[in-house]
């Protein structure tokens, strides 16, 4: 009589490993199909987006020539339809001066397709550390740059009143 029950205590635990198996084997099946839909919607959201600025770069680009300028952007954005567009982005109409400054990294006064597309597709996504740290960086270079000329303009100004016999403070 105890064997039997051994027996089958040990068939029922089997059973219930195999069960157990079946489950976790199709939860992973679905974990899996999940990061793949979900990578596959980002993917077309990105495409849906870069088509979009692109359009929108070319209904603002009034002259044709490839490229826009800020008064050809804010000239658009007096248009109903293309301040929509601009706020799929995540910029308000009142911010085009801002972003366009922001995105003439050449300072050319111009935009072109891909300073314009690449930029904004930039933007739309939250900031990242790696972000942060690439501007507090370029802020560190910049801030010792100020700092080593107000140095030099200061030893300048101190050599010129020595020279004119002028006590320094």
């Amino acid at each position: 009589g105890t064997i039997f029950v051994a027996y089958m205590l040990l068939m029922v635990l089997m059973i219930l490993n195999i069960m157990t198996g079946v489950f976790v084997g199709d939860a992973m099946e679905m974990v899996k199909a999940n990061k793949e839909f979900s990578v596959q919607r980002e993917i077309e959201q990105r495409n849906k987006m870069f088509h979009r600025l692109k359009d929108f770069f070319n209904a603002v680009d009034i002259d044709q020539s490839g490229t826009i300028t800020l008064q050809e952007l804010q000239r658009c954005l007096t248009h109903s339809d293309l301040q929509a567009t601009f706020q799929t982005i995540g910029v308000e109409g009142n911010d085009a001066t801002t972003l366009f400054r922001l995105l003439d990294v050449d300072g050319s006064e111009q935009l072109d397709i891909e300073e314009f597309v690449v930029g904004c597709m930039t933007l739309k996504g939250h900031a990242k550390a790696l972000d942060m740290e690439v501007l507090m960086k370029e802020n560190r270079r910049v801030m010792k740059t100020m700092l080593r000329a107000v140095r030099n303009q200061l030893s300048q100004v101190l050599a010129r009143l020595d020279s004119l016999g002028i006590p320094a403070l």
